[in-house]
């Protein structure tokens, strides 16, 4: 993202810089892959566990930090690169010349950089069944993370 920066120049107080962001193009998700066992939505109809929109990111990011391990190993055994940037909020997975990004506090995930088709993924264990799915690993794999998350 462009940040330009402007200088108050008939600012007496001398306060700091202010920093305007450029907006950015937003494409809406072509689909989703359904709802997130792990990282459920809260019912809005009851008001103690309703969460707004930023609770409920953070919430979806901290879900899925908590098992970067088991992403990790799944990737190392079927030699895909994996790299987590930016805190944690952006994850690519590559191989063979073709690259997934998946931002799980937004649930944006894309495809070779194909921003107009990305999918809405909510939680590891979706992504990894679309990373099973782009990088044609053997059917069943994802099953095998899965059954570690209760270890």
């Amino acid at each position: 993202m462009k940040a330009t920066v402007n200088k108050a120049l008939d600012n007496p107080a001398n306060l700091p810089y202010t920093v305007r962001m450029s907006k950015r193009k937003r494409y809406d998700d072509v689909r989703g892959v359904g709802r997130s066992a792990l990282v459920p939505v809260r019912d809005p109809k009851n008001p103690r566990g309703h969460e707004g929109p930023m609770a409920r990111h953070t919430r979806r990011l901290n879900v899925n930090l908590d098992n970067q391990e088991k992403v990790k190993t799944f990737c190392e055994q079927h030699d895909i690169k994996l790299r987590i940037n930016n805190g944690g909020h952006h994850w690519i997975f590559e191989k063979n010349d073709k690259m997934l990004e998946w931002w799980p506090s937004s649930a944006k995930l894309v495809k070779n950089k194909n921003w107009k088709t990305g999918l809405h993924v909510h939680d590891y264990e979706q992504a990894m069944a679309e990373v099973e799915k782009f990088f044609k690993i053997d059917a069943g794999a994802v099953d095998v993370l899965i059954k570690i998350r209760g270890a």
